[in-house]
């Protein structure tokens, strides 16, 4: 959670969107075997270059990609769990920018 306060991002929704994604299970793959690891990266990402399946099943580096993608798009667009565990009731995504 460190990491996301350090980057500006409001720990307590990624914390929300990673627990609805994954249960923090850096091991996690979909009933579909669609979306893989800590942030149930989706398929598309790997086929893209953006994340390597050893990334999206390594918490450091698979929490470093997400954040990289948080800042990029500038919301979790690319999770479902932000909408449909109502993360955004936590406040604002990005706390410090």
């Amino acid at each position: 959670m460190r990491e996301f306060e350090i980057n500006g991002l409001n720990p307590k929704v990624a914390d929300c969107v990673i627990q609805q994604e994954s249960r923090w299970n850096d091991q996690a793959i979909s009933p579909s075997r669609s979306d893989f690891g800590l942030a149930q990266w989706h398929i598309q990402h790997i086929r893209s270059g953006f994340i390597t399946p050893a990334c999206a099943f390594d918490y450091h580096c698979a929490i470093k990609k997400m954040i990289k993608k948080l800042k990029a798009d500038g919301d979790y667009g690319a999770w479902y769990g932000y909408v449909d565990a109502d993360c955004q009731r936590f406040g604002k995504t990005f706390i410090n920018l």
